[in-house]
């Protein structure tokens, strides 16, 4: 059993790391956040993304572009998580490079074609794509990860090989009366196959450190305000192609005057 002392420096050693974690750093985190994006808030299109590398590759590219580093692991707290949608007209391997012809930002309705209500689409329905296996519809939830140090979260796009890895942590965590966003997360990776494909990358899931009790409505605070200053942004647009390699990024070109 942790001693008080004990549960006191973890308190410390976690709002040193974390600052947004501290009520008076994260009403200093949502001020510099309004004053320095204006009146649109946090713009996905602004976010640093770290995709699942090809290949089965083993390490993650952060910082593109700005002196790209390699690394095994991502370590941070998981602030938002949302459901989202997205369906293509045409598979890809018919159309490799087309873009989807209806998404979701919430997962509950689509915008474009069919668009409506996500909840009774026939798209979501097993069966549904061409080759009456799965979904024609694909899941897609983007993981918003607020690293050490950091006002803001960079976006983890979970590829749908790792949807399964994401459900089963969420689960998990559910299990031990643990909301997501109260857990340290650390983010790996690990090869797999399936029988006649190519080895690939799925994502892992391990909970480091618990977010003590006392700072978790703090950190509420800080995932509302952020979500709902998301929800004000302009909605991504649809990106003019599809990653070969199975990805599908809804956030690769989200500024509707981009070509």
């Amino acid at each position: 059993m942790a001693t008080k002392k004990t549960e006191i420096a973890t308190v410390e050693q976690s709002l040193a790391v974390y600052p947004v974690l501290n009520p008076e750093e994260s009403m200093n985190a949502m001020e510099v956040i309004e004053t320095n994006l204006g009146a649109n808030g946090v713009q996905i299109k602004n976010l640093d993304k770290v995709t699942v590398p090809p290949g089965g590759g083993k390490v993650f590219a952060v910082n593109p572009g700005d002196g790209e580093i390699n690394v095994p692991t991502l370590t941070g707290i998981i602030v938002l998580a949302p459901e989202q949608n997205g369906f293509w007209a045409h598979s890809m391997e018919d159309e490799p490079n087309s873009a989807p012809v209806c998404f979701s930002n919430d997962g509950q309705v689509g915008v474009g074609r069919p668009g409506g209500n996500c909840l009774v689409c026939p798209n979501k329905e097993w069966g549904s794509d061409a080759k009456g296996k799965g979904k024609a519809c694909r899941d897609l939830r983007p993981i918003f990860l607020l690293q050490p140090g950091d006002y803001l979260p960079i976006i983890v796009q979970t590829s749908r090989m790792s949807l399964k890895k994401l459900s089963a942590y969420f689960t998990l965590l559910a299990r031990r009366g643990i909301p997501y966003y109260a857990a340290i997360t650390e983010i790996g990776l690990a090869q797999a196959q399936n029988a006649g494909t190519p080895i690939y990358s799925v994502l892992t899931f391990a909970v480091k450190e618990v977010v003590p009790q006392e700072q978790r409505a703090t950190l509420k605070s800080y995932q509302a305000a952020l979500r709902c200053s998301l929800s004000a942004a302009p909605a991504p647009a649809v990106p003019a192609s599809l990653p070969v390699e199975d990805e599908f990024d809804p956030f690769e070109n989200d500024d509707p005057d981009s070509p």
